[in-house]
């Protein structure tokens, strides 16, 4: 039994007790009213999962790109001395040419 109720019996839940003497429409008032509650309370846990499903989502999506940056090799450094002792070639501007 549970909340007054026995179990299901294909889909009809039967009462107990002090709901014996109503007539059947209040019986079935009553039934719909439970039914409305729980549908209620289902609704509430189901977003409540999808709330942490989300959560969860995010997190795991936030790790793997951490993740993602610590693997990447580091790249070498830059030799700027080095870079500044190769020869570049210039080309001159038509100022210089008309020179």
């Amino acid at each position: 039994m549970l909340n007054g109720f026995k179990p299901a019996v294909n889909g009809i839940h039967h009462t107990t007790g002090a709901q014996d003497g109503l007539d059947p429409v209040s019986k079935l008032q009553q039934e719909l009213e439970r039914t409305r509650e729980e549908k209620d309370e289902l609704a509430t846990q189901y977003r409540n999962l999808l709330g942490k499903l989300q959560t969860m989502r995010n997190t795991l999506g936030n790790k793997l790109k951490q993740d993602a940056v610590c693997a990447r090799p580091i790249p070498e450094p830059l030799d700027l001395a080095a870079h500044a002792r190769t020869p570049h070639t210039t080309r001159k501007s038509s100022i210089d040419a008309s020179n």
